[in-house]
């Protein structure tokens, strides 16, 4: 909402992310730990094109909107996001 408030910023764009990384067994182990159910998962070699690794930065949203993240540690991030799906399941469009 902030960037829609001070207009003129339509067409930047902005990374969400905590600066930390976290590996995908990282992110599944938090899934399990916070669904209290174990993820079906394939492993796979990583894609061709894939970065080895990947970290977001909010560093811009920082500076331009004063924006901070409001969650720490990798198990608050999947439970705020699973808390959102079990409310929402069929999405944004969901009416109850």
């Amino acid at each position: 909402l902030v960037a829609l408030e001070r207009g003129g910023l339509e067409d930047r764009t902005f990374n969400l992310g905590h600066g930390e990384g976290h590996s995908v067994r990282e992110v599944i182990s938090a899934v399990g730990r916070v669904t209290g159910r174990r993820p079906r998962t394939i492993e796979s070699d990583r894609r061709p094109g894939d970065p080895a690794t990947l970290i977001a930065s909010a560093e811009r949203a920082r500076r331009q909107l004063g924006w901070q993240p409001s969650r720490s540690g990798l198990d608050s991030i999947v439970g705020s996001a699973w808390n959102w799906i079990s409310r929402n399941p069929c999405g944004f469009g969901d009416r109850g």
